[in-house]
């Protein structure tokens, strides 16, 4: 039985048997993820389970080595569709509406705390001041109108949404999702942030992806959980040479960009 690694798999070794058409991931600790292994496991496993038909079937899930067994979805992702010229936003938007469905009684007052505490951890970054130093930004405030946030309220979050994880099935037509171990209960703009930069940022189609999602979020609630994710990317660093020594076409680059304009505006 002859596998192959998958491109990609900066946060797990993650390897595919093409015949058998079973993906194995293992999950494993990586500079590019601060969440605990064993929290990723047991999130995707939740998603797994929790929307079959949608997410990869699971074959077998190994808690003592935190490896699991998901089914091959073959087909391609939205993100070499739309490349071809496939109209995949709309239905990209319906997908993330499905995921939203679901949702929770948490007190309105969780998502506030949650948020606040992700603040205060990011500031306590070692590079946090550093780095915006490097980008010329003395501080960067927070200014969320939690009354809209408490609108939506407390949904599963896909955590990492973006056209490289949706697939059309090539059995059925249907779109799947996949790479589930960021899900968590929280407020929809959580997944709004990564529609807005990685996918509507680098494809375009903010009309009809809103469209097929049911509802536009409102503005400048989305840009300041947007400001605080390119913050928290940049606090994140894992030294600011990783910064200096891309191009100005840079991840951080981009995200140091997207910081400073949104503090000044």
């Amino acid at each position: 039985m002859a596998r192959e690694k998958l491109n990609g798999g900066y946060v797990n070794g993650t390897t595919v048997d093409r015949e058998s058409g079973l993906v194995y991931k293992t999950y494993q600790e990586s500079t590019f993820s601060a969440t605990n292994p064993s929290i990723r496991f047991r999130r995707e496993l939740y998603a797994l389970k929790k929307f079959p038909g949608l997410a990869p079937g699971l074959i077998e899930a190994d808690f003592n080595n935190l490896m699991m067994v998901q089914e091959l979805i073959p087909g391609d992702s939205f993100e070499v569709l739309s490349q071809q010229g496939e109209k995949v936003h709309e239905q990209a938007g319906e997908v993330l509406r499905q995921i939203h469905s679901v949702r929770f009684n948490d007190p309105p007052q969780y998502l506030k705390e949650s948020f606040e505490k992700k603040v205060e951890i990011a500031s306590h970054k070692s590079h946090a001041q550093t780095m915006l130093e490097l980008i010329g930004v003395s501080t960067v405030d927070f200014d969320v109108n939690w009354e809209k946030v408490y609108e939506l309220g407390t949904t599963v979050t896909h955590g990492d949404f973006w056209f490289r994880h949706l697939i059309k099935d090539a059995r059925s037509g249907l779109p799947r999702v996949i790479d589930w171990e960021y899900t968590r209960p929280y407020t929809p703009y959580h997944d709004f942030v990564s529609v807005q930069q990685f996918i509507i940022g680098f494809f375009g189609g903010e009309e009809e992806f809103w469209r097929g999602y049911g509802m536009v979020p409102d503005k400048d609630t989305l840009n300041e959980f947007i400001k605080f994710q390119s913050f928290r990317y940049l606090a994140h660093i894992t030294s600011p040479q990783v910064y200096l020594d891309e191009g100005p076409d840079g991840f951080y680059h981009k995200q140091a960009a997207l910081l400073t304009k949104l503090v000044q505006s």
